[in-house]
């Protein structure tokens, strides 16, 4: 690939990322909301055991290089889905 053609690319993506960003603006609709999906584990019968994840971010962390680094809990929720 040409540097012509990465920079008609780039120029293409900036275009797309304007457009959308206009329409995103424009619409006044309110977000779609819902639950969070199950990640169903286990089946028997008629029961099913889900998890539901969520990250949630702690902290930061400066590793000995300097570097930042952000520090994620991953836990999951256990229930009957």
């Amino acid at each position: 690939m040409s540097a012509l053609d990465r920079v008609q690319r780039e120029v293409q993506r900036g275009a797309q990322r304007g457009r959308n960003g206009s329409r995103m603006v424009a619409d006044n609709a309110p977000p779609g909301v819902g639950q969070t999906p199950k990640e169903v584990m286990r089946r028997s019968g008629r029961s099913a055991l889900g998890l539901t994840g969520r990250a949630l971010l702690r902290d930061h962390i400066r590793a000995r290089n300097r570097e930042l680094h952000d520090l994620v809990m991953l836990p999951h929720f256990a229930d009957a889905a």
